[in-house]
Parts: structure tokens; sequence; C-alpha cells
């Protein structure tokens, strides 16, 4: 396998430019300290943070910031990176996908699967344009949409101080879906925090933060791969359009930091002339492509193929000959 070098950061986070609490450089401190690579950042209809100097590199951080865009129905929310302004407000979302993407913007589709009913304050924001095409990126998971969905009146406490521990993994539901629209192109799937630290009041006087960054930075995180190495200093520009390549070309994977780091996690594909990384299209020659997946340490592996999972091999590392066209990925458990 060709040596890649690998990013780990947190995407879909709002500040005080839009209804997150926490001012940029506190975001960005809360990334540091637990040892993030890269923040990508997401308030709605916003991107002023740019206009004041905040996107580039903070010691070994590099902040990149994009905005949220959705419907007159606050439907359909649209992550846009890459934008030169923030659309108008009254656009449809065949319009917002449309000029996005003639402007060679990296579209996510964020939280699309979204089903709850238990805040009444806070309903569900599902994605229900599949139809659309032109969107680069589905964001499978997204760890506020997991935490909601699952809320009852009997577990609320216990989930409100224990955020983390309510993450299993992605709905069945998105996976299906996912899995359904490669079979006709390619679209990568990023992890996602939506982080706000809500500010709640307990009395007069006293309030608390409601999952603070620093702890959705220990959730869902997105490592990203690149052929080249990525440093601190590097230009700007030329760091952001590399990490949108790599979302957009699905050299990804998603990784939960509550059950260990996934840094080392690899999965790839060779045959007797070359070999390929995630994202890539393989020619399968007569005696087939040997995938194989490396781990930092022992788990349950399953390959997936055309959205239809396999046996479990346990272990730090499997691999699989194949011979049928179609488009696999491997799922990871503890």
């Amino acid at each position: 396998m060709n040596e890649l070098h690998e990013k780990v950061g947190c995407i879909h986070m709002h500040s005080i430019y839009s209804d997150g609490s926490g001012t940029i450089e506190e975001i960005i401190d809360a990334g540091i300290s637990v040892g993030l690579d890269y923040l990508m950042f997401t308030d709605h209809f916003n991107l002023k943070p740019i206009e004041n100097g905040y996107e580039g590199w903070n010691d070994q951080l590099l902040s990149l910031f994009g905005y949220e865009h959705n419907d007159k129905n606050d439907e359909n929310h649209y992550m846009l990176f890459d934008m030169d302004k923030v659309m108008p407000k009254d656009f449809t979302v065949e319009e917002y996908v449309k000029t996005a993407a003639k402007k060679g913007a990296l579209g996510i589709i964020a939280h699309p699967d979204e089903i709850r009913s238990h805040l009444v304050s806070y309903p569900p924001y599902p994605w229900t344009h599949w139809e659309l095409d032109g969107f680069d990126s589905i964001e499978i998971w997204n760890q506020m949409s997991h935490w909601m969905e699952g809320l009852t009146k009997w577990n609320k406490a216990w989930r409100w101080l224990h955020p983390r521990s309510s993450l299993i993994t992605p709905t069945d539901r998105i996976l299906e879906k996912w899995d359904e629209l490669n079979l006709q192109r390619r679209i990568s799937g990023i992890g996602g925090v939506d982080a706000h630290q809500y500010i709640h009041k307990l009395s007069i006087g006293i309030k608390v933060k409601v999952f603070p960054y620093k702890v959705l930075f220990k959730t869902i995180r997105t490592h990203l791969l690149f052929y080249e190495p990525l440093n601190p200093g590097d230009h700007v520009v030329d760091s952001k359009n590399r990490f949108i390549n790599a979302i957009r070309s699905a050299r990804c994977f998603i990784s939960n930091y509550k059950l260990g780091d996934a840094r080392g996690f690899r999965f790839w594909a060779e045959t007797d002339a070359k070999s390929y990384s995630m994202g890539q299209s393989v020619p399968i020659p007569q005696e087939g492509v040997n995938l194989q997946v490396t781990l930092p340490a022992d788990a349950v592996i399953r390959f997936v193929y055309n959205g239809k999972r396999g046996g479990r091999v346990t272990g730090d590392s499997a691999t699989r000959i194949v011979k049928e066209p179609g488009v696999y990925r491997v799922e990871v458990s503890y």
C-alpha cells in the first residue's frame, strides 16, 4: 500500500456567529486541547469568520469555515465549503444545491434522516430531496441527531450527563440510502458533531454548558487521508483545497473516539499491478482484487458489498479476494 498521511478532526459546529455559544477562539482551543488536526465550522448562513481572518492554521490545527443552508421549512440542511458568499435565504433546495455545484463548492447533506419527537422545540430537520444531483457527501452520522433520536423522559438525565455513551452506530436507514446512492455514483460519507454548547439555566444566576465543545470533540471524528504530507504553515488556500478534495474523493473514514483512537486504520485494494486507496475505482483482473484492512487494535471487521454485510472477522487485519464489480466498504466494531 502506498503511504498515506492522516488528519483527524471534527466537522459541523456552530459558534456565536450563529446559534452556538462559543467564540471561535474558544472552539479552536478546545480542538487543540484534545489533539485534533482540523475543525470545519458550519455556522448558519454566515461566512463572516473568513472575513474576520479566522481561517487558517493555529499551532497544529487547521480551521476551515463553510456555512449551513436550509430551505424555508427549515429542512434540507446543506453544509457548504469554498463558497465566496452566502446564497439568498429564499432559495429553494434545488436552487442552492445547483448553484453550489456550479460554483465548484463542496456540498454535504447534513443530518439527513432525523426522526424524533421528544423535544417539541427541536423538531427533526430531514433531507427530503434525494432526487437531486450535485451533492458530494452525506453526513451519515451526526452526534446530536443520534443523541436526540434515542431520547425519552426516562433516560434524559442519564443521556445529558453521558452524551458520548449513547453513540452506537449510524442508523441502518442512512447506511442503506448511502449504499444505494453509491451504486449510481461516488458519494463520500462523513461524521459530524453538530456542536453548539448550549447554555441551560438551572435557576436564577446558575447556568451550565450542555455538551461542551471539548466533550463532543471526543465523539464522532472524520479521518482524512492525503497522498502528500500536509503541515502547519502550509498555504491556507492550498490546504483547504486538499481537504475538500479528500472528502469529495471519499478518501476518508469515520470513527467513534469513545471506543478508542482509530488513527492508523487503513482499507485498500491491491492487484498485481497497483494498489488503490479508499474512494478509487479498481479494474478487476481475472485473478480478482485483494481487499485489505489493518486496524490499530483487535476488533470485529465486516466487509460490506453493495450494501450487504458479510461475515465477521476478529483481529487487527483482514483480507478478502473479490471478483465481482460493485461498491465495497468496511465496518469495524468492538
